[in-house]
Protein backbone atom coordinates (compact mmCIF):
# COMPACT_ATOMS: atom_id res chain seq x y z
CA UNK A 1 0.00 0.00 0.00
CA UNK A 2 1.41 3.11 -1.06
CA UNK A 3 1.50 6.34 0.85
CA UNK A 4 -0.09 9.28 -0.79
CA UNK A 5 2.51 11.93 0.55
CA UNK A 6 5.99 10.50 0.67
CA UNK A 7 4.50 7.72 -2.12
CA UNK A 8 6.75 5.40 0.23
CA UNK A 9 5.48 1.80 0.33
CA UNK A 10 4.07 0.41 3.18
CA UNK A 11 2.54 -3.31 4.43
CA UNK A 12 -0.91 -3.93 3.46
CA UNK A 13 -3.28 -3.08 5.92
CA UNK A 14 -1.39 -0.53 8.28
CA UNK A 15 -3.43 2.58 9.23
CA UNK A 16 -0.38 5.40 9.01
CA UNK A 17 2.38 5.52 6.99
CA UNK A 18 5.93 3.97 8.68
CA UNK A 19 8.22 6.68 6.96
CA UNK A 20 5.78 9.98 7.47
CA UNK A 21 2.90 9.13 9.93
CA UNK A 22 0.08 10.72 7.42
CA UNK A 23 -2.85 8.04 7.86
CA UNK A 24 -3.09 5.54 4.65
CA UNK A 25 -6.75 5.18 3.04
CA UNK A 26 -7.13 1.77 2.85
CA UNK A 27 -8.31 0.77 -0.78
CA UNK A 28 -11.62 -0.79 -1.59
CA UNK A 29 -12.05 -4.37 -3.28
CA UNK A 30 -14.27 -3.46 -5.89
CA UNK A 31 -17.98 -4.99 -5.50
CA UNK A 32 -19.69 -6.83 -8.25
CA UNK A 33 -22.01 -4.61 -10.54
CA UNK A 34 -25.11 -5.98 -10.36
CA UNK A 35 -27.04 -3.79 -11.84
CA UNK A 36 -25.03 -4.61 -15.47
CA UNK A 37 -26.42 -8.14 -14.71
CA UNK A 38 -29.79 -7.33 -14.33
CA UNK A 39 -30.53 -5.25 -17.29
CA UNK A 40 -28.65 -7.83 -19.85
CA UNK A 41 -31.44 -10.89 -17.93
CA UNK A 42 -34.45 -7.95 -18.32
CA UNK A 43 -33.48 -7.50 -21.64
CA UNK A 44 -33.11 -11.25 -22.55
CA UNK A 45 -36.77 -11.84 -21.08
CA UNK A 46 -38.23 -9.28 -22.27
CA UNK A 47 -36.78 -10.35 -25.54
CA UNK A 48 -37.88 -13.77 -25.01
CA UNK A 49 -41.73 -12.46 -24.70
CA UNK A 50 -41.35 -10.30 -27.84
CA UNK A 51 -40.60 -13.15 -30.09
CA UNK A 52 -43.30 -15.33 -28.50
CA UNK A 53 -46.00 -13.08 -28.73
CA UNK A 54 -44.91 -11.86 -32.67
CA UNK A 55 -44.03 -15.60 -33.47
CA UNK A 56 -47.41 -16.14 -36.19
CA UNK A 57 -47.14 -20.43 -35.58
CA UNK A 58 -46.55 -20.29 -32.37
CA UNK A 59 -49.86 -21.94 -31.48
CA UNK A 60 -49.47 -23.99 -34.14
CA UNK A 61 -47.85 -27.63 -34.43
CA UNK A 62 -46.32 -28.62 -37.89
CA UNK A 63 -47.77 -31.75 -38.91
CA UNK A 64 -45.03 -32.60 -41.87
CA UNK A 65 -43.23 -35.81 -41.86
CA UNK A 66 -43.86 -39.19 -42.32
CA UNK A 67 -45.73 -41.84 -39.97
CA UNK A 68 -45.96 -45.47 -40.74
CA UNK A 69 -47.11 -48.26 -39.43
CA UNK A 70 -46.30 -51.59 -41.08
CA UNK A 71 -46.93 -50.96 -44.77
CA UNK A 72 -49.52 -48.23 -44.37
CA UNK A 73 -47.30 -44.65 -44.52
CA UNK A 74 -48.72 -41.17 -44.58
CA UNK A 75 -46.59 -38.54 -46.04
CA UNK A 76 -46.71 -34.39 -45.89
CA UNK A 77 -44.50 -32.48 -46.96
CA UNK A 78 -43.66 -29.03 -46.10
CA UNK A 79 -46.22 -27.19 -48.49
CA UNK A 80 -49.21 -29.69 -47.28
CA UNK A 81 -48.89 -32.08 -50.27
CA UNK A 82 -49.99 -35.54 -49.07
CA UNK A 83 -49.23 -39.06 -49.91
CA UNK A 84 -50.78 -41.73 -48.30
CA UNK A 85 -49.91 -45.73 -49.09
CA UNK A 86 -52.32 -48.88 -47.90
CA UNK A 87 -52.10 -51.90 -49.40
CA UNK A 88 -50.79 -51.08 -52.19
CA UNK A 89 -53.08 -47.86 -52.93
CA UNK A 90 -51.53 -44.34 -53.50
CA UNK A 91 -53.90 -41.64 -52.36
CA UNK A 92 -53.01 -38.25 -52.81
CA UNK A 93 -54.35 -34.44 -51.25
CA UNK A 94 -53.55 -31.33 -49.66
CA UNK A 95 -53.70 -30.00 -46.29
CA UNK A 96 -55.16 -26.40 -46.59
CA UNK A 97 -52.58 -25.42 -43.65
CA UNK A 98 -49.05 -25.86 -45.59
CA UNK A 99 -48.52 -28.40 -43.10
CA UNK A 100 -48.84 -26.60 -39.76
CA UNK A 101 -51.79 -27.69 -38.60
CA UNK A 102 -53.93 -27.95 -34.92
CA UNK A 103 -54.71 -31.33 -33.71
CA UNK A 104 -57.63 -32.82 -35.89
CA UNK A 105 -57.00 -31.37 -39.29
CA UNK A 106 -58.91 -33.44 -41.97
CA UNK A 107 -57.35 -34.13 -45.11
CA UNK A 108 -59.43 -35.69 -47.94
CA UNK A 109 -57.58 -38.22 -50.10
CA UNK A 110 -58.00 -39.63 -53.75
CA UNK A 111 -56.54 -42.60 -55.78
CA UNK A 112 -55.26 -42.66 -59.26
CA UNK A 113 -59.10 -44.89 -59.84
CA UNK A 114 -60.72 -42.01 -58.29
CA UNK A 115 -61.38 -43.91 -54.86
CA UNK A 116 -61.58 -41.20 -51.39
CA UNK A 117 -60.42 -41.41 -48.20
CA UNK A 118 -61.78 -38.72 -45.71
CA UNK A 119 -58.58 -38.98 -43.00
CA UNK A 120 -58.19 -36.97 -39.87
CA UNK A 121 -54.51 -36.53 -38.45
CA UNK A 122 -53.94 -35.50 -34.72
CA UNK A 123 -50.54 -34.65 -34.10
CA UNK A 124 -48.93 -33.82 -30.26
CA UNK A 125 -45.16 -33.59 -29.65
CA UNK A 126 -45.72 -37.26 -28.32
CA UNK A 127 -48.17 -39.18 -30.73
CA UNK A 128 -49.05 -39.14 -34.10
CA UNK A 129 -52.76 -40.62 -35.59
CA UNK A 130 -54.37 -40.76 -38.43
CA UNK A 131 -58.06 -42.28 -38.53
CA UNK A 132 -60.32 -42.45 -41.18
CA UNK A 133 -64.12 -42.00 -41.74
CA UNK A 134 -66.17 -44.93 -42.32
CA UNK A 135 -69.97 -44.82 -43.80
CA UNK A 136 -71.29 -43.30 -40.79
CA UNK A 137 -69.60 -40.02 -39.92
CA UNK A 138 -68.56 -40.54 -36.41
CA UNK A 139 -67.23 -43.75 -37.06
CA UNK A 140 -63.70 -44.06 -37.48
CA UNK A 141 -60.64 -46.37 -37.81
CA UNK A 142 -57.46 -45.96 -36.95
CA UNK A 143 -55.12 -46.12 -39.43
CA UNK A 144 -51.45 -45.14 -37.85
CA UNK A 145 -50.87 -44.84 -34.30
CA UNK A 146 -46.89 -43.71 -33.57
CA UNK A 147 -45.98 -42.99 -29.97
CA UNK A 148 -42.94 -40.91 -28.85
Amino acid sequence: MKCLVCHQENRDGSRYCVYCGSPLKEKRKDTHDWSMASILIIASLIMLAIGYILHPEADEMSIAGTYQSGTTVLSIAKDGAVTFNENDAVYYGMTDTDGNAYAGTEILLKSESGEEKDITVYISSESAEVFERTGNYNAVRTILKRDG
